[in-house]
C-alpha cells in the first residue's frame, strides 16, 4: 500500500420493509446472509437475545447458532471453533468473554455484534468463505481491531486479497468530534497513516471511516474490495440509534452475518 489514499465507493441496500441495510457489495457471494439493523427493526429497550432471533428469522434464516461478544471496546479477537460450538448455552448462543470482533470459518453459524456509533466491520472471504465481524469504535480503532481481525482470519487459513470488506452504519467524520486531546492521541498512534495521506481528522471531527479502511488496506485487503456504507449514525440518528444523538439512551444497531451451509 503506498500513495494517497482513495475514496472507497459507498453503497447500501434498504431491506425489507425498512427494518435494515445489506451491502451490494457482498451481492457476489450467494452463500452469505447478512445485515445491519434500524431503529424500525426493534425498540431500544429490547431483549438482546430475542433480538437476535428475531433477526434470524426476519432473514429468513434457520435458528443456527448464535456467537457474539461482551464488547469491552478491546481489540480481542474470539475465533469460532468446535470448541465453542460444543460449548453453547442452552438456547444455542454463546459469547465471547472481554471480546469485539468474531472471525468464524464454520457455515451455518449467525456470528452477531452490537453497535450505536461504533464501526460494525463486516469481512467476508470468498475462496474460503470464512466471515469476521467487528465492533470498532474509538477504543477498538485505536488499539487497531480491525487488522487483529483481518489477521485472525488469516490464522483460519484465508488471503486479506480474497476478503471483501463493508463498513456499516456508524459516526462518520463528518459528525464525530472529540477532544483535541484525543485527537491528537490518534495522529500520534496513526504516523502510518498520515504519512499514508489519510486525512484522520479535520479540527477535532475524528475520521473513524478513514482509519478503519486504512486498517484494511494496511494487511492486504485491496482497496477496491472496502465499502463504505456512506450512512452516518449520528446524522441519520432517525434511521439508526445512535448513542450521541440520542444522548446515551438509546437501543443498537445488530450487525450479523451468516455463511449458508
Amino acid at each position: 500500500m503506498s500513495g494517497v489514499q482513495e475514496q472507497p465507493p459507498v453503497a447500501a441496500r434498504m431491506g425489507t420493509d425498512g427494518l435494515y441495510v445489506t451491502a451490494e457489495v457482498f451481492d457476489e457471494l450467494p452463500w452469505l446472509v447478512h445485515a445491519a439493523t434500524t431503529r424500525r427493526f426493534s425498540p431500544a429497550d429490547a431483549d438482546r437475545g430475542m433480538e437476535l432471533r428475531q433477526l434470524q428469522t426476519t432473514l429468513g434464516l434457520p435458528r443456527f447458532p448464535l456467537i457474539h461478544a461482551d464488547q469491552r471496546h478491546t481489540n480481542t479477537v474470539g475465533v469460532v471453533t468446535d470448541q465453542v460450538l460444543g460449548n453453547l448455552w442452552p438456547d444455542s448462543r454463546y459469547r465471547f468473554p472481554h471480546t469485539d470482533a468474531i472471525v468464524c470459518p464454520k457455515a451455518g453459524v449467525s456470528i452477531a455484534v452490537f453497535t450505536a456509533d461504533c464501526a460494525p466491520i463486516f469481512l467476508a472471504d470468498r475462496r474460503t468463505r470464512t466471515i469476521g465481524l467487528a465492533h470498532s469504535g474509538w477504543k477498538g480503532t485505536l488499539s487497531r481491531i480491525a487488522e487483529r481481525t483481518v489477521e485472525a482470519m488469516a490464522g483460519c487459513g484465508s488471503d486479506p486479497a480474497d476478503v471483501i470488506a463493508w463498513i456499516g452504519p456508524m459516526a462518520a467524520g463528518c459528525c464525530y468530534e472529540v477532544s483535541e486531546e484525543l485527537a491528537d492521541q490518534f495522529c500520534a498512534e496513526f504516523e502510518d497513516a498520515l504519512q499514508a495521506g489519510v486525512v484522520l481528522r479535520r479540527g477535532r471531527l475524528l475520521d473513524l471511516v478513514a482509519l478503519n479502511i486504512f486498517q484494511l488496506r494496511k494487511v492486504g485487503i485491496p482497496g477496491d474490495q472496502i465499502v463504505f456504507s456512506g450512512l452516518c449514525t449520528i446524522h441519520s440518528h432517525n434511521t439508526f440509534y445512535s448513542y450521541r444523538a440520542d444522548k446515551g439512551t438509546t437501543g443498537r444497531v445488530i450487525s450479523m452475518m451468516t455463511v449458508l451451509p
